[in-house]
Formats: C-alpha cells, sequence, structure tokens
C-alpha cells in the first residue's frame, strides 16, 4: 500500500522543522551581495575591524566607551583578553575609564557584545541581519535619502539583548573610510585640558569621531514593543550611521541610478536576453521539436527509414533546388526591370 499525502505530509514535518531549527540555518550576512528587490549593494570595501568612541566624564574619570564592528566576517582576536571581542562577534562594546587628572592609559572596566553569531556558545542568540532601502522606510525623514539599514542581532549584556543598526548613506564624495585610521584619545584629552584659556571653566570633551565618514548615532536600551503591546522587550540599540559612495543605489544588472557604475565598486555587465533572442531560440526549438516528433512517427507507424523518416521528406530534399530557382527567377525579374526603356522607331 502506497502511502498516502497527509502521511508523508506528517512524517516529512518533524524532519523539516528539525533542519529548520540547527544551526547550520542561520542567517549569515554577506556583505558582497546586498540585494533589496532590484537594488545591490557591495560593502566589502568597508569590510574589517572600525571604531566610534563614546565619552563620558564624570567628577573623578572618564568613561570611553568603543564600539568596534565587521560587517563582512567576525572581529579577530588579538591576544589581549582586556580588548580581545567574545568569539563570535561582529559588533562589540568595550568599555575603559580612568582618572581624569592623570594621563595614564585607560583601565577596562566591561567588554561585551553586541551583534554576532553566538548560538555555538550559547552567549547569545543569532546574528539574523535585517535589510532595508532607506527610501521603502516609513519614516518620512528617510523618503530622500539614498542607501540602506542593516539590522544585526545576536549580543546579550547582562541578561539584555543587544543589536546594532547601521544606516549606510549614500555620498559620492566619500569611500566611507575616511578619518578610521587609530587616534590617541588619550592624549587628545590631555591637550585640551592643559591647554584651555579658562582654568575655572570645565574642560570640554574632545569629539574622538571628528571627520570619520563612520558616527555613532547613540547606544541606549530602547523598548522594541508598541504602547500596550503584549511582546515588549528591552533592548540595547547602537545606532551608526555610515556615509559612502558604496551604498549608492545599483541595480542587478549593474547599472547605476545615475552612472553606468559606482566608483570602485565592481559591476557586472552581463544583461539578460532580450525579445528577439528568446522568439529565435523558441523558434528553434519548436523546429527541432517538430523534426524529433514527426521522425518518430514516421518510423513507428510505416518502418521509414533516412530521408523517408523526415516530415515533409520530399519537401526537404527539394529545398535546395526549389531556393535555386527562386533565386533564379528574382535575378531574371531585377535584370529584365532594369532593361527596359523605349524601343527605337
Amino acid at each position: 500500500m502506497y502511502p498516502t499525502s497527509s502521511s508523508l505530509s506528517a512524517s516529512l514535518l518533524p524532519l523539516l522543522v528539525s533542519l529548520l531549527s540547527t544551526p547550520t540555518t542561520a542567517l549569515t550576512f554577506d556583505c558582497s551581495q546586498v540585494v533589496i528587490g532590484d537594488f545591490k549593494f557591495d560593502l566589502s570595501p568597508l569590510g574589517g575591524p572600525h571604531s566610534v568612541i563614546k565619552l563620558d566624564k564624570t567628577p573623578v574619570s572618564i568613561l570611553n566607551t568603543t564600539f568596534t564592528l565587521d560587517i563582512c566576517k567576525p572581529l579577530a582576536k588579538t591576544g589581549d583578553k582586556f580588548k580581545d571581542p567574545p568569539t563570535g562577534s561582529r559588533v562589540y562594546a568595550l568599555e575603559r575609564f580612568y582618572d581624569a587628572d592623570e594621563k595614564d592609559e585607560p583601565r577596562p572596566k566591561d567588554i561585551w557584545a553586541i551583534a554576532g553569531e553566538f548560538i555555538h556558545n550559547g552567549r547569545g542568540g543569532e546574528l539574523n541581519p535585517k535589510y532595508t532601502r532607506l527610501r521603502n522606510s516609513a519614516s518620512h525623514a528617510d523618503a530622500d535619502r539614498e542607501g540602506l539599514r542593516v539590522e544585526l542581532n545576536g549580543g546579550d549584556h547582562a541578561g539584555v539583548k543587544q543589536k546594532a543598526i547601521v544606516e549606510f548613506v549614500c555620498d559620492q564624495d566619500k569611500t566611507g573610510l575616511e578619518g578610521l585610521k587609530p587616534s590617541n584619545v588619550i592624549d587628545k584629552i590631555s591637550r585640551d585640558e592643559d591647554g584651555g584659556d579658562d582654568q575655572d571653566e570645565e574642560p570640554l570633551l574632545p569629539d574622538p569621531n571628528a571627520g570619520k565618514s563612520l558616527t555613532l548615532k547613540s547606544y541606549r536600551v530602547e523598548n522594541t514593543g508598541g504602547s500596550g503591546s503584549h511582546d515588549d522587550e528591552e533592548v540595547g540599540v547602537l545606532r551608526l550611521e555610515w556615509m559612502t559612495k558604496y551604498a549608492c543605489e545599483q541595480s542587478k544588472g549593474g547599472k547605476n541610478k545615475e552612472d553606468d557604475s559606482v566608483p570602485g565598486t565592481p559591476v557586472d555587465k552581463t544583461s539578460g536576453w532580450g525579445f528577439f533572442t528568446w522568439f529565435i531560440v523558441i523558434i528553434f526549438l519548436g523546429i527541432a521539436a517538430y523534426l524529433i516528433f514527426g521522425s518518430w512517427l514516421n518510423y513507428s507507424r510505416h518502418g521509414a527509414r533516412g530521408w523517408d523518416l523526415l516530415p515533409h521528406g520530399d519537401t526537404i530534399r527539394d529545398l535546395p533546388y526549389l531556393l535555386k530557382d527562386w533565386s533564379r527567377r528574382v535575378v531574371s525579374t531585377v535584370q529584365g526591370g532594369g532593361g527596359r526603356g523605349y524601343s527605337a522607331i
């Protein structure tokens, strides 16, 4: 007795559920092929570890929170246990502090992952990347902006889930790597404090992200549920903005909205087949199918061999002669028409 469709569905359902729940089915983020609708983005030139810094001053110390991300692969370890990111991190935070009156290196305070793939080590969740075009956003502020928004998840800090939201905004004049070289924030603070004109005024902290294409918008705990929602959940959200030409929209066929290519971005110049090409292919396949089916029919019904296998074999055999005769008539007609004129009286 053959199994019914209902029994097959019942037996395959647990298998499909188990396959979908395994870690290997977790979504990954390919920075070189981000396709959203009819547009694609290649963000691979922005790969590598890049950092932004948040400074907070208290009466006795300065707190330095450095957020580091690599959009293309997990962050590598350097061997310094006080600075290394948790294994599997794409985005992480390093919190350090130092006394305001001293010029020593900051002392480590805390390290935690904001986004990455941690389901294998039990430290958090999956990366689960989500990305949308800014122009497709429900926000009115994004209606005139070109680029994409990438959301990366998976982090955890003291029991609070973490995620990073990076907005890549199109700027044809910026590569996105401006100002991202490491700088000594402590030296900047020391110079500003020592060189102040008015010693009675509280010295202002320098902007450690000045001149960078990558900027820190905010980091705070947000409520992901709406008002009155039963699914309210507090999540630590890091919001970054990245100005770069690699966020300029590019169609799947490789043509940019304003130019033939995005500067610095490899473009696929191959395009799909046109209507005429498909028409020729369909005609060819139709003729081939007609000849094959007709030959099989003549063989099975009449036991034909050779030229007799082909449908309308007589016509096909005579086709060269018919074409030759037709061409002679055309030539004769053209030559005859050209020789007409008035006859002599």
